[in-house]
């Protein structure tokens, strides 16, 4: 627990984030009414459900799968990727990157592969997907019920 308080304190992206954080309250008053605690919840939910995946060794039989079917390191990233585009399609591009960048660090760590590269095309492939169909974008989806 200790060394995981200390990971989170020494991560230079959080104090960035509070640093900016600190900024906006000079800048303008948060409101409650800004955040949208439906989607925070969900994707939290998703986040949670990826770690219980994980944990029961799931995130690890599906790796090995892709490992066993792909011949080469550019096999493993092409595959993901395309699981990325055509997989955010059907889901908000969110969950696409929440549930693939797990799964492919995971492969990255037993089969000692770069990760920044691939994950910026995973996460490129999903945006791109979920903009072929309107309910693959959370923005869509928000601004449907809001019509609604």
């Amino acid at each position: 627990m200790n060394k995981i308080k200390n990971n989170i304190f020494d991560d230079p992206i959080l104090k960035i984030v509070i640093v900016i954080l600190i900024l906006m309250f000079f800048i303008g008053t948060p409101r409650m009414n800004d955040i949208n605690f439906t989607t925070i919840i969900s994707l939290f939910t998703m986040m949670m459900l990826v770690s219980i995946i994980k944990y029961l060794n799931i995130l690890k039989f599906f790796s090995n799968y892709i490992i066993n079917i792909s011949h080469s390191t550019r096999q493993i990233v092409s595959l993901m990727t395309i699981f990325s585009f055509l997989g955010s399609m059907l889901v908000t591009n969110d969950i696409a990157i929440i549930t693939l960048v797990p799964l492919y660090i995971e492969i990255a760590y037993t089969q000692k592969l770069s990760i920044p590269y691939p994950v910026t095309l995973i996460t490129i492939a999903s945006n791109l997907g979920s903009s072929v169909t309107p309910f693959g974008n959370p923005q869509n989806v928000f601004l449907l019920s809001f019509i609604n």
